[in-house]
């Protein structure tokens, strides 16, 4: 059903849930009881080894708070990751963007950067166009937005353009209410980044330079998540790293690496303010990324790093969610981003 509009779904989709249904009707409760109840729930049912519990809440942390009501089905993520797999741009995620842009040149369309929309015109009950920052004003037969549903159909739209009950579910759209956002530190390396340590350990002949890594333990998920939800910065965040180079050395200098780190779960609002914990907050992450990854100090030669607060300010998202909702049954399919208006 993912696969289809959950509000107009394709009778093929639709006959495969229903088959798939009836095959594993006995395992219908428990999936619904996985659904319901939270992330870490469901992990402490099942699984007891400490290796399995960090992976799994690693995991699911990175769709909000484990411990949130309904955050069971973030595991769902585990089951996508071995069907699809992972994939990664060459080039990096610009690349996409680029090539979007290519497309649409292609088709006779145009883009403009740097020209932020300004609202949302409406005719008749029917958009028609935007009207820019600077004061121009581009029609169309239909606006497609891309921004997070509180900018797109709140901020945006003329004052009574929308019912005031449907204006009320938007201002009340989850967007990460429980306190809890993502952080990121990208490093630019001057050399090579190993994690010989780790790699020793290995039996296998895995790489562990191409994976993505999780790096944390249950306790420290768990209060990486109920600190940031008290508006406080725990010492060791668990947090995912990548090093893109590695699988595509485009991305950097010949024999050069970039490490990307992403945080799920700090303080969107910390009580102390971002401009006095930013420095804490980098100094803490690359001091326990250096546990893991040799020679960090030496190595880096620049980073970027964004808090939740410099997402929202660079995006325009609300509370700088990435996923713009919160995840959760009670905000997916229909209900998304709020009832009445999923399509």
């Amino acid at each position: 059903m993912m696969r289809s509009d959950p509000r107009r779904p394709s009778l093929k989709e639709l006959f495969r849930t229903v088959r798939s249904s009836i095959s594993h009707r006995r395992r219908l409760g428990e999936l619904g009881a996985l659904a319901l109840g939270t992330a870490d729930q469901a992990v402490a049912e099942r699984f007891d080894h400490p290796f399995v519990v960090a992976a799994l809440l690693g995991l699911t942390g990175g769709a909000g708070p484990i411990d949130a009501d309904g955050s069971g089905l973030a595991h769902i993520v585990t089951a996508l990751l071995h069907r699809v797999g992972v994939g990664r741009t060459i080039g990096g995620i610009q690349s996409l963007a680029d090539s979007l842009k290519r497309r649409l040149y292609e088709g006779g369309g145009s883009a403009l950067t740097g020209t932020p929309v300004e609202e949302i015109l409406v005719t008749k009950g029917k958009t028609d166009g935007v009207r820019l920052a600077d004061g121009r004003i581009i029609k169309a037969d239909s606006v497609l937005a891309a921004c997070d549903s509180r900018t797109g159909l709140g901020r945006l739209m003329p004052d009574g353009a929308i019912d005031r009950r449907i204006k009320a579910r938007i201002e009340h759209i989850p967007a990460n209410t429980r306190g809890a956002a993502p952080m990121k530190v990208d490093l630019a390396l001057k050399g090579r980044v190993e994690i010989s340590k780790h790699q020793k350990l290995r039996k296998d002949n895995i790489d562990l330079r191409k994976p993505a890594l999780m790096i944390g333990t249950a306790e420290e998920i768990r209060s990486s998540f109920a600190t940031a939800m008290r508006g406080e910065l725990i010492h060791d965040s668990y947090f995912w790293a990548a090093i893109p180079t590695v699988c595509d050395p485009t991305q950097a200098p010949a024999v050069q690496d970039v490490l990307y780190m992403y945080l799920p779960a700090v303080p969107i609002y910390p009580a102390e303010g971002w401009q006095v914990l930013r420095e804490k907050a980098e100094r803490n992450i690359i001091s326990k990324a250096g546990q893991y990854f040799d020679n960090l100090d030496s190595l880096e030669t620049g980073r970027w790093v964004e808090t939740p607060a410099d997402m929202s300010e660079r995006t325009g998202a609300f509370n700088g969610c990435l996923i713009h909702v919160d995840f959760g049954l009670l905000w997916s399919g229909p209900l998304r981003p709020a009832w009445g208006l999923g399509r």
